[in-house]
């Protein structure tokens, strides 16, 4: 063995003026700031920024509390995406790992980012590689699985390179450190991650769509309404800026905003308290739609440890299981092989054991001898050079299906090294050891008529053993010499691909979404980095790569897969209950709409003032629809999510409009000046009470105190704070009016909604 010394202060010193380090600017990371900006400066805010300080300049300030909404919605989304990244940077802090290097002739700890090029690394069991090194000495069992998917392990040993990004499953080596920070192989690879990306969020995007056309609507229909009121019908500067206000809030659908961050933050909390951390809320919507979830095998479907399937005594005289207990426990070697061994074996009996040898790379096999006899375990074809043919028939048929097959041997009297007569006694078979959960829900996506994919790096025998003991019946495609268009035109007729390559991963994701399918990747290593960033929702392991957690819009906390299912059921739930909400919140929209475009037509004035809208958004839209969400509700989610709620919206949003008109068209001949806009507001508040006893149907217990509930409060609110609403006393024979008014118009609600129907009954 050499006399390593690694550095000195001043080679070190020298490295860090040059730049030579292992700290390296991670691109996925996002700031607070960040967070922020990107919340807080929104086409949703700045509409209701402008329409504020226009109320502000009047003085009216009671018509400014629907920025109540506006600033709720905001600080919801951004502590919420806070706490996430808190959380994050925590997780990073707990599985920092510290590495031991040569320095000055002595063994010290630092930490990764204070690692220069030239350093001397002590590897050993257990440690992760974080820099590209050669070995100078010793020899390494090495598990690439996080760069390659492939979870065998490979041997390295004298001038070999060790890449970052893989740990090491047993041996010593001295290794010097040959490329650092942005140079090493996992900082290579994530270098071409971007440090965000467009999530897809048909719910979000469908609100933000909402919005852009509403703002196209909106400043036309706002100036003419202004200039009108202003000019024609003379009402004051204050007035004018009032209704045209008023009209404009009741085209934005703000409350259907508020309610879609607060049921999904409320989701989102629910799920920290399962594990399970959502680093954006939106993401539970995405998941909740998904057509295809794609699946890294190792450490997602598999623990990466393994488990004897099976012991197969070759020579009953001989206790196989008691021999191996006792060499396990007598060598205390640490790796997967010996730690399943260690767990399905018991001693029995002691044996005298005076000798042994560990495992490594060199030798291939571990060894244990007492006087009179030395048992060898191992590798079947490396302890025994020739094997009979009834016996290699089973190993045969073993590995075909994916197993791993190793020999335990016999040779009398004890022996100082491999034996030159071994004699095989039993085989041991070897199987990646299943996460306990992964079968239940890969079967309940499946029930739920989502396709499952699998994609590994590992061989194909391999993966068919772990879907079969998936109970997964899908055809397999090997990528070993798959070209790229090849993969294009057939990839959606498999559902697991084998020795499939990181970019191959990617374009797998690519082309799925190409037509049109929304999709899941779930992984935990640096082989996973570009089909996560690639898919519509990327879900990583507790125990994958930082960077690979930072891309990642969903993290399971403790590796478990089954909260995947709470996942699925808690989008369900937001978005049918959102479903059933979003028709009372654009039917608002919609009658905001058709009359202020009436109202600049042939009405004098808007007939309401912002205050107004303003209660009856919150009693008959906000607080019902807000209830009404934490409802369970977790069928499969209807397509067309936006024709479906239009269908139901329009017919609403008509009716109100009828009746305004009718109202206006009584007051022509019949004129009630000082009550006419209470009249309005009094049949508006019949109709959007009719809806939402509609929608509320089937009535529940919870449902049916809601209702109670909504209608009294609504009558405290005009009994005892009509000022403050500035509402007025109707006559007995204007009551009767609003009752015939209330009447014609859910008459004709009715006939329209049976026509949208019929058009829709398809959906």
């Amino acid at each position: 063995m050499k006399n390593y010394t690694g550095l000195n202060n001043q080679e070190v010193k020298q490295r860090i003026d040059k730049q030579q380090t292992n700290h390296f600017y991670d691109q996925t990371h996002t700031t607070n700031k960040d967070i922020i900006l990107r919340h807080v400066f929104t086409l949703f805010n700045f509409l209701n920024v402008v329409l504020a300080l226009f109320v502000l300049f009047t003085k009216k300030y009671q018509n400014m509390l629907f920025m109540q909404v506006v600033i709720i919605n905001t600080v919801i989304v951004i502590v919420q995406e806070l706490r996430s990244k808190h959380k994050l940077d925590k997780l990073k802090v707990l599985h920092q790992s510290k590495s031991h290097v040569l320095r000055r002739g002595q063994e010290v700890t630092i930490q990764k980012e204070d690692i220069v090029l030239d350093d001397i690394l002590l590897l050993k069991l257990g440690d992760e590689v974080v820099a590209d090194c050669k070995i100078l000495e010793g020899h390494l069992e090495v598990n690439e699985s996080m760069l390659t998917g492939e979870s065998n392990s490979i041997s390295k040993t004298v001038e070999e390179e060790v890449l970052s990004g893989s740990s090491i499953l047993s041996g010593n080596a001295y290794c010097k450190v040959i490329r650092v920070g942005k140079d090493t192989y996992i900082n290579g690879v994530l270098s071409h991650l971007k440090q965000s990306k467009k999530q897809k969020a048909i719910l979000k995007d469908t609100i933000s769509n909402i919005i852009k056309i509403i703002t196209y609507i909106i400043v036309p229909l706002s100036l003419f309404l202004f200039l009108k009121q202003f000019y024609l019908t003379r009402l004051s500067l204050n007035e004018s800026i009032l209704k045209t206000v008023a009209s404009s809030v009741g085209m934005i659908p703000e409350g259907l905003i508020l309610l879609i961050s607060i049921s999904l933050a409320i989701g989102s909390i629910y799920l920290a308290n399962h594990d399970t951390l959502i680093q954006e809320i939106h993401a539970i919507d995405t998941l909740a739609r998904i057509d295809d979830l794609c699946v890294d095998k190792t450490g997602t479907l598999t623990t990466g440890n393994m488990e004897v399937k099976e012991i197969i005594s070759i020579d009953p005289s001989f206790d196989a299981s008691n021999i191996l207990a006792n060499l396990t426990n007598y060598l205390k070697d640490q790796n997967p092989t010996t730690d399943a061994i260690s767990k399905y074996c018991l001693i029995s009996q002691v044996l005298p054991i005076i000798n042994g040898i560990h495992f490594n790379s060199t030798n291939k096999y571990s060894l244990i001898s007492t006087q009179r006899d030395t048992y060898t375990l191992g590798a079947y074809n490396f302890i025994q050079a020739r094997i009979e043919k009834s016996l290699e028939k089973t190993i045969t048929n073993y590995t075909s299906q994916g197993h791993r097959i190793l020999a335990l041997a016999h040779a009398s009297n004890q022996q100082e090294g491999l034996p030159n007569e071994n004699t095989i006694i039993a085989l041991i078979v070897l199987t990646d050891e299943l996460k306990q959960e992964a079968k239940g829900v890969l079967q309940h996506f499946k029930e739920q008529e989502v396709t499952v994919r699998i994609l590994s790096g590992d061989d194909y025998h391999t993966v068919k053993a772990i879907s079969k003991a998936l109970d997964l019946d899908l055809s397999i495609m090997d990528c070993s010499n798959v070209l790229d268009e090849e993969l294009i035109q057939t990839c959606n007729d498999y559902q697991i691909f084998t020795r499939v390559k990181p970019l191959q991963k990617k374009l797998i994701l690519h082309t799925l979404k190409q037509q049109g399918r929304i999709t899941a990747m779930v992984g935990d290593g640096i082989n996973d980095a570009f089909a996560l960033k690639e898919a519509d929702i990327s879900i990583a392991m507790a125990n994958g790569y930082d960077a690979i957690k930072s891309i990642s819009h969903i993290i399971l906390l403790d590796n478990n897969f089954n909260h995947l299912v709470e996942i699925l059921n808690q989008g369900r739930r937001v978005i049918n209950n959102i479903t059933l909400s979003s028709t009372l919140f654009l039917t608002k929209t919609t009658f905001s709409i058709l009359l202020t475009l009436f109202t600049i037509l042939f009405l004098p004035a808007y007939p309401f003032i912002p205050i107004q809208l303003t209660l009856l958004s919150s009693l008959f839209i906000g607080i019902p629809s807000f209830i009404l969400t934490m409802e369970s509700n977790f069928n499969p989610i209807p397509k067309q999510f936006m024709k479906l709620i239009l269908s139901k919206a329009i017919p609403c949003g008509i009716s109100v409009v009828f009746a305004v008109i009718l109202l206006y068209g009584i007051h022509h001949f019949y004129p009630i000046p000082d009550s006419l806009t209470t009249m309005i507001f009094y049949v508006t508040a019949a109709i959007m009470y009719y809806i939402l006893v509609y929608t509320s149907y089937p009535f529940t217990p919870m449902r049916k105190y809601l209702l109670i509930g909504i209608f009294f409060t609504f009558l405290i609110c005009v009994s005892f704070f009509h000022h403050f609403f500035e509402i007025t006393y109707l006559t007995l024979t204007q009551w009767f009016i609003v009752a015939i008014a209330t009447i014609l118009s859910i008459l004709l609600l009715n006939f329209i909604r049976n026509i949208f129907f019929k058009q829709t009954k398809t959906l």
